[in-house]
């Protein structure tokens, strides 16, 4: 698990996806640009069975919208 990603869940800032993540198979989108991940979403993306999730990289982690790009928009 990655610690980062856990704390920012429980503490903030947001998490929110810049790329779509998409598992093949099925090869439907789990997160989209722009949507704020939510826990169960991270924990369903850690118990994937899959070959390939698309805009994902293990070593990179999450493509995420920085919170000062954010915070420019408001």
């Amino acid at each position: 698990h990655d610690k980062a990603i856990d704390s920012r869940l429980k503490n903030g800032p947001p998490l929110v996806a810049a790329t779509f993540v998409i598992p093949y198979p099925p090869g439907f989108p789990i997160m989209v640009p722009g949507q704020v991940i939510a826990s169960d979403t991270i924990e369903f993306m850690r118990k994937l069975d899959v070959k390939e999730i698309h805009g994902y990289d293990s070593a990179l982690g999450l493509k995420l919208l920085k919170p000062s790009v954010l915070a420019k928009r408001k």
